[in-house]
Formats: C-alpha cells, structure tokens, sequence
C-alpha cells in the first residue's frame, strides 16, 4: 500500500511538472535588425526588458541605433515598439535598466563617459535622455547587472572591473576586481573594494535587497577556490562573503545574480561547474547552500541571468545555448527557457534560431501573467527578439465515475466506469475494502462481506489532482432455503421450503443424480411468507426415485 502512494505521489508531481511544457506558446512579439534602416531607427541586440507602471515594456539594445550605441525602446503589451531615446555618442552600451520611484528609468552603460569606464543614466517616459554621472575607475570600470534604487534614495548596483586604493605614500593602486557603488545625480560613490582572494572578483550579477535590508550578490570569479562567491553588503559598505564555489559539483562562476524567494532563500545558477554546463543553487543569509540541480546541456547549458520566481511559485529561468541544437561542444545550441518544481526541471523552450537565440535579459512575468524575454540573435532578421511565453490552461481534471450496483448482497460484484473530465495522466482506485489499489480505467470490483463501502478516485492532470466518492452497501447474503416437508398423495408430491419474503425462488427435478442437468417444476417464484408451498402434481409417476432441490435466484 505505502508503494502505491509513493508511485502516486511521483505521478502527481510528474503531472505538474509537465503542465506547463504542454500549454506553452511561444510568440515572437518584434524582431529586430530587418534593414539598415530599421536598425538605425531601433537598434539590434536586445539586452534587458523590464515591465513599466503603465503596463508598456522597456528595454535596451545594446548595438546600431542612431549614434551606433544601441538604444531605449519602449513596447505596448502587443508588440507595437518604438524608440525612447538613442544612446549618445562616447555613452557605451546601456546593459540595464530599472524604473525609479519618480517613474523614470535608469541603467548603466558599460563604457563610454567621461572616463571611458561607463556611466550612470535617466531617461524619461518621454524619451529625455539625461548622463547622471560617469565611473572614474577608482569607483567602479564596467558596471553590468541590474541598479536597484535604496530607500535613501540611491541607486546601488556593481561594476565588473575598477576600484582603487590609495596606500601609505599616496600612491593610488588600481586593483581592477570590481566594486559596489551608490549613484545619485552628478555623483558616483564606491560602497565596497573587492578583495578577490577572500571576498571574490568581477561581480557582474547586479544586486538582490534582501528581506532583511542587506544587498546579495555573486562573483564570478576570486574567493578561496577562484571560481566565485556569494556576498552580502550594506550600504555602508559592511561586508561579508556567505560562500565561495569549489567549481565541483556546486557550480563555478556564476554570473546572473539572485533573487530572494518567497521561502526566504536566494536563488542564483552557476555558469559552469563539474559537468560544465552550469548548476541552479540556493542559498540562505547564514551561507548554509544546495545545489538544486546541474544541467546536461540537452535541458540547457551556460544560464547566465537572473531566475524568477512566478505566481505559481516555481521558478524559471533561461539559459544562453544548450537545448535541442546542444552537440557537446561548447556554448553549442541556441538557448532554453525552462522551468523548476522542486528539484525537477522542465525545458519549457529550446530556441531555434528562427524564433530567436541566445536568450539574453532577465527572463519577467508580465502582469498578464505571461513571461517576456529577449534574445541578443537570431529571429527572422537575424538582429535578436522581444518574445511572449503565454500559457493556455488545459481543462482540469475533474473526477467522477458511477458504480453498477450500489447495493446489494455479498457477494456483490460491482462494476465501476470512469466519468472524469480534463486531460487524465494519472488514476487511483480505492475500494474502501482494504484491498489494493489499481489504476486500471473501469475496474470491476467484488466485495464478499456485508458492510458500507467508500470508493475513491483520485485522478491527476492538468491544474492538479481532484478525488471523487461514493458509498456502496454489501447486505449479508440470506439465508439458504432448506425443504421443511415434502409429502406425496397419488401422483402428487408437495413441497414446503423456507423462504424470505420478496425474494425469488426455483424448484427443480431429475431422477437420475449421475446426470447434471435439472429441469424446472415451474416458474420463478416470488416468496411472500418465510415459507412457500408448490404441487409437483406428476411427481409420483416419473420415475422409481426423484430428487428435488431449491434454488435461491435473487
């Protein structure tokens, strides 16, 4: 019994895990790069996509515009698109963006500024692009990963390269590991210096705000085995390192990022780690860590952004190659979308050029509850897509089934026949007898002792498991007729046998025992006493002996 539930069990979480790779579809709301013309207006190489307050989504290109520096699009939830803003000349490319409290949008570009080591921007919903400020090397050369605005009013995000110190006899030395910086208009402030053999390298993730006030992030690279770090830090600058990756079976060089899931973990992937084509992790603000699961490169491989946590609870994600094109070698295939329940995972979408490739933002749920992406190539110009995962629910499994007979005496054989409705992929039938279970489609069923039964059926598919009962009566079986007297006047012979009312009986004759077949007296008869009397009227004259018996019909 406790195997049949345990394979129950794994076919409900089976059922839900494949939901939604059976209602996914995948539209491809704008592609990019379909002539010169075309790319100079809007750009190509989609980078980050956000959803604004107005429902209407931005997003970054990272090439072509016009200043050949990508630009700002905003897009209207059915893929009409136009652009904000271009990014000016000696800006860099902008690899992020982020809606502030006042409405407007801000990100970064990884180069350009002042000092050729990027910059800090705004533009408005209207499209006025404004430079805030521009790194200076010493804090910060080459953000990347999303800003998040602080309840101070700062803007807080990491930079890959720069930072410096100044030592003892003034002298500035320039480490180039990465910092964390805050940002407000006309101003850049370093936060924290990394120090790459205790704290880790290049955080290119951006940050998480924690639940608990603190900035999460990752490294790529540094700590104790060079293969990155987790870390946590205030916006003081107070910081610590919660783990450093070995490059084992826990994963190495993790670059998307976390987020904080609703159980209080944070959650992040691994670029790389002992298979080679990266890992999911979790990991709590006291550094205790779990490899959730490493991919194969068929499921995916290299996932390089940031996971979400949607309104169902599970996560999804993208990953950069891998999928279906995957061939072994590296950064082969053009990318999945894929999705986690627990610690299974389902691809949801494996890319194929045509419909783009190389996933590249931090995959969002709209407030439609669809999740919208870019790729940085493929679709049918080749110049990367903004794309829709939309899901179109199945009807659910509802049980239900009807039972032939409901009653009646032991042993009563019963047949059942299943009545649910929705897409069935897995069944349970539960007798209420103690007998084992099936998953048979209409069993028949036969209960040998009196009593009341409850029958369930458990089925699961799409949108969950549903059960349905109902409640069969088993009498005692009744008491056989025995003869009470049998007398014989001439040719007749009488017959009296007990009886219980309202049910049916056969009296029957042969007078040979060796043989065996009987033949009927008469009718069936209807019992209305506790016992009933016939006349065999030629009994006598058939023979020298003769055997009578009764038969109990119903």
């Amino acid at each position: 019994m406790e195997s049949r539930r345990l394979a129950w069990s794994i076919l409900l979480l089976l059922s839900l895990a494949l939901r939604a790779h059976n209602e996914v579809a995948l539209t491809t709301l704008f592609s990019f790069g379909a002539n010169d013309a075309s790319r100079s207006l809007y750009g190509a190489l989609p980078q980050t996509l956000v959803q604004g307050t107005d429902g209407n989504f931005y997003g970054t290109t990272s090439d072509h515009g016009a200043d050949r520096n990508g630009t700002v699009f905003v897009m209207t939830p059915n893929g009409r698109l136009s652009t904000l803003a271009a990014i000016p000349e000696n800006s860099g490319s902008a690899n992020t963006l982020t809606q502030g409290k006042d409405g407007n949008f801000y990100g970064t570009t990884s180069g350009g500024g002042l000092f050729h080591s990027g910059t800090v921007f705004m533009v408005t919903t209207n499209g006025i692009f404004n430079t805030w400020a521009s790194f200076d090397g010493n804090n910060g050369h080459g953000p990347f990963g999303r800003i998040l605005e602080g309840s101070d009013g700062y803007f807080y995000g990491t930079t890959i390269n720069g930072g410096s110190v100044i030592l003892n006899n003034g002298s500035v030395l320039r480490l180039d590991y990465g910092t964390v910086f805050k940002a407000t208009y006309n101003r850049i402030t370093l936060v924290h210096l990394f120090d790459p053999f205790t704290e880790g390298a290049w955080p290119g993730g951006g940050l998480t705000l924690g639940k608990d006030g603190y900035f999460y992030g990752v490294t790529r690279g540094g700590g104790g085995n060079n293969t990155g770090t987790v870390f946590r830090v205030s916006t003081i600058g107070s910081f610590a390192t919660l783990y450093s990756f070995s490059g084992r079976t826990d994963g190495a060089n993790p670059i998307g990022g976390l987020i904080q899931g609703t159980d209080g973990y944070f959650y992040g992937t691994t670029s790389a780690g002992s298979i080679g084509n990266g890992t999911v992790f979790r990991i709590d603000a006291s550094g205790k860590f779990g490899t959730l699961l490493s991919f194969n490169g068929v499921d995916g491989a290299f996932p390089v952004r940031r996971l979400v946590q949607a309104q169902d609870g599970r996560l999804y994600g993208t990953t950069a190659n891998g999928g279906n094109g995957y061939t072994g070698a590296p950064l082969s295939g053009a990318g999945t979308v894929f999705q986690l329940t627990g610690t299974t995972l389902t691809t949801i979408v494996s890319f194929k050029w045509d419909d783009g490739a190389y996933p590249a933002a931090d995959l969002i749920q709209g407030s439609d509850g669809s999740f919208y992406g870019t790729t940085s190539s493929g679709g049918i110009y080749g110049g990367g897509t903004i794309f829709k995962l939309s899901f179109t629910p199945l009807p659910q499994a509802v049980a239900d089934f009807a039972a032939n007979p409901t009653s009646g005496a032991a042993p009563l054989i019963v047949q059942f026949t299943d009545r649910s409705t929705g897409t069935i992929t897995a069944r349970d039938w539960n007798f209420g007898d103690g007998s084992p279970d099936t998953s048979a489609q209409n069993p028949s069923h036969t209960y040998t002792n009196a009593g009341t039964y409850t029958v369930t059926l458990k089925v699961a598919g799409s949108g969950g498991a549903t059960s349905r009962s109902r409640i069969l009566t088993v009498s005692a079986p009744p008491t056989p007729p025995t003869f009470r007297a049998v007398t014989a006047k001439g040719t007749a012979i009488t017959l009296t046998w007990s009886t219980v009312p309202s049910k049916t009986y056969q009296i029957q004759y042969r007078n040979d025992l060796a043989k065996t077949i009987w033949t009927n007296i008469s009718g069936v008869i209807t019992a209305s006493n506790l016992s009933t009397t016939i006349v065999d009227s030629t009994g006598v004259g058939r023979g020298s002996e003769g055997f009578y018996r009764v038969v109990l019909v119903s």
